[in-house]
C-alpha cells in the first residue's frame, strides 16, 4: 500500500520544522564570573547602565531585574534602586556571576562599571576593560582574585 501525500502537506511540515529550528536556537551561552581565591572576603560594586536596561526592559521590570542579579547565597551590602547599584560581599573561595548571555563571550551591555574593593582596588569602567580583565575558559570568562 502506497501513501500519497499532498504537496501542500509536505510544505506545511517543512514550514513547521523550520519554525521549530528557529525557535529552538542552538546559540552557545557564556558567563562572566568573579572568583575569590583568597582567604579574605571582598566587596563587589556593580553599577548598571540605566539607558541599556531601558532598551530591553520596561520601567517596572528594572528593580526586579536588579534584585535578581544577586545570587541567593551572596550577602547584599547595599542595593541602590535609584542609581542602579548593587554591592555584594564575596566570601573566600566563592564566586559570583556578573554577566551571562547568548553568544561566545559576555557583552556587559547592562553594566556601566564594576569595582572590586581589594588592595589595590580594581575598577572596570568600560566594556573594553571588562572584556580584557576576564580570561576565557571555554564558555566561562573568569576574573580571579588571588590575594588581598
Amino acid at each position: 500500500m502506497k501513501i500519497i501525500t499532498h504537496p501542500k502537506s509536505k510544505m506545511k511540515f517543512l514550514t513547521f520544522v523550520m519554525i521549530c529550528f528557529s525557535v529552538c536556537s542552538c546559540d552557545p551561552r557564556s558567563s562572566a564570573i568573579i572568583v575569590n581565591n583568597s582567604q579574605k572576603d571582598f566587596r563587589l560594586k556593580i553599577q548598571y547602565d540605566k539607558e541599556s536596561l531601558e532598551k530591553v526592559l520596561k520601567k517596572d521590570q528594572i528593580i526586579p531585574f536588579l534584585k535578581n542579579t544577586i545570587p541567593y547565597n551572596q550577602m547584599v551590602i547595599r542595593l541602590d534602586t535609584i542609581n542602579l547599584i548593587s554591592e555584594i560581599k564575596v566570601l573566600p573561595q566563592d564566586s559570583i556571576r556578573v554577566d551571562s548571555g547568548r553568544g561566545f563571550c559576555p557583552r556587559f551591555n547592562e553594566i556601566k562599571s564594576i569595582t572590586i574593593y581589594t588592595d589595590p582596588i580594581i575598577e572596570l569602567k568600560s566594556k573594553k576593560s571588562m572584556m580584557e580583565s576576564f580570561k576565557q575558559n571555554g564558555n566561562l570568562f573568569i576574573l580571579e582574585i588571588n590575594s588581598l
